[in-house]
């Protein structure tokens, strides 16, 4: 992955905030995420496709991060996410 790679949340699963957390149920799985931190912020950005990139730009916007923090703290996110089937990722 890179900052060209395109990711999006999948429609199927079923989202909801509680506090300062997002909690993802994944219904094929039986399976429910909480995501903190940034990553509630992630989720609203790839409600449609969207460059890595363009995440990290806007998250160093509206965060006090370094570029690099930034990317490294996405991409392990993303894989993540990727990993427990929560999102697609192109490119």
């Amino acid at each position: 992955m890179d900052v060209n790679t395109v990711v999006q949340r999948r429609d199927e699963h079923i989202f909801t905030r509680l506090d300062d957390e997002l909690l993802a149920l994944d219904p094929h799985r039986a399976c429910c995420y909480a995501l903190g931190g940034a990553a509630p912020r992630v989720w609203e950005l790839i409600s449609s496709p969207t460059p890595i990139g363009t995440m990290r730009d806007t998250l160093m916007a509206e965060y006090d991060v370094d570029e690099a923090t930034c990317l490294a703290d996405l991409l392990a996110l993303v894989d993540q996410l990727g990993a427990a089937g929560l999102v697609e990722v192109t490119g």
